[in-house]
This record gives structure tokens, C-alpha cells and sequence, in this order.
């Protein structure tokens, strides 16, 4: 199973999707408006991982973003305003995709949010 959700995640449009949301972080000021630093990176991949606070590995869409300063002083509250976001993004894209494709990767566990390898959601 999660070799097919690698897969339906490595898709070329899916790919394209996540690289177009990764832009609208950081075009809307929601990046910098988390983490505090207008020179932070973001990078958002379906990958088959095991939470920091978890052991139990699973499919999971994550973002993981870079950034200078203290990750344990994010904001829960903002850290969720950006997890609805690219959700809301994420159904668009999905929706658009192949049906076997958006099938697998809507059998994700969830959404993860590190920055700096810190779970902020």
C-alpha cells in the first residue's frame, strides 16, 4: 500500500500541485507570517514517515519548512490557519487528478507540519 501511495504522490501533476501551493505560501506571506522569517523554505511531499512524537510509520502529506528562530514558539492557532489552507488547496488538486491517483492519496493519515523538524501540527 504505501508503495502506491509514493507512487500516486510522485505524479508529475501532483508534483506540479504541491509546487504551486509551496508558491502561494510564500507569495501570500503565510510563511513568514508562521515562522517569522521572510527567508524561510517550504517543501510539501506525500511521503510514507513516522511523526517525531509517533513511531508508527504511515502515509502522510508533509511539510516541512526551514527557518531561522525557535520552532517550539510557533503558533498552534497559526500553524492550523496554514494546515486548512493547503488543504483547501489539496482537495482542488485532487479533484482535478485521475480518480486512482486522488484515491490513494486521499488515503493519507494526515497532514504534518515540522518546521525545523519540529511537529507544529
Amino acid at each position: 500500500m504505501s508503495q502506491h501511495f509514493i507512487d500516486a504522490g510522485s505524479h508529475d501533476s501532483v508534483l506540479q500541485g504541491l509546487y504551486a501551493i509551496e508558491d502561494k505560501l510564500m507569495e501570500t506571506g503565510m510563511l513568514t507570517t508562521l515562522t517569522g522569517d521572510n527567508e524561510a523554505d517550504v517543501s510539501i511531499r506525500y511521503e510514507v514517515t513516522a511523526p517525531p512524537d509517533d513511531s508508527t510509520e504511515g502515509c502522510y502529506l508533509v511539510v516541512r519548512i526551514t527557518a531561522e528562530g525557535d520552532a517550539t514558539k510557533i503558533d498552534g492557532d497559526l500553524a492550523e490557519q496554514m494546515r486548512d489552507y493547503i488543504s483547501e488547496k489539496l482537495d482542488d488538486l485532487l479533484t482535478s487528478l485521475d480518480e486512482k491517483v486522488s484515491n490513494e492519496l486521499y488515503s493519507s493519515w494526515g497532514e504534518l507540519i515540522l518546521v525545523n523538524d519540529h511537529k507544529v501540527y
